[in-house]
């Protein structure tokens, strides 16, 4: 993928919180902008879920990035917008399954509830 095509932005958000409370568990999060990423998203493809006399069809998001960009599976997408920050998707989503393509790395984006 040529650095062209990454004509999208996206808001990239990291955890800032690393404490746990007096039981052990880890705190609530607490999301803190970490960076904008240029990057293309894209709809992979169509699942199609039959139920008796009902059909729903979902796409799948998905997200390409440069190599050597600063993102994991534990931060979160919060709104992608175009290069004259026109607003595409103002959703939460959470990164999944992060693969290294020859030039580039691909993830599935899940909307968060």
């Amino acid at each position: 993928m040529t650095t062209s095509s990454f004509f999208h932005r996206a808001t990239i958000e990291r955890n800032t919180q690393s404490g746990s409370d007096a039981h052990g568990h880890p705190d609530v999060p607490t999301w803190g902008s970490h960076l904008t990423l240029d990057c293309r998203v894209y709809t992979n493809r169509r699942a199609l879920t039959v139920d008796g006399n009902k059909q729903a069809s979902k796409d799948t998001l998905r997200i390409a990035f440069r190599l050597g960009e600063d993102v994991t599976r534990a931060d979160r997408v919060n709104g992608i917008t175009d290069r004259k920050l026109t607003t595409i998707y103002s959703e939460v989503f959470e990164i999944r399954q992060i693969t290294r393509r020859k030039d580039h790395y691909e993830a599935d984006l899940v909307e968060i509830d």
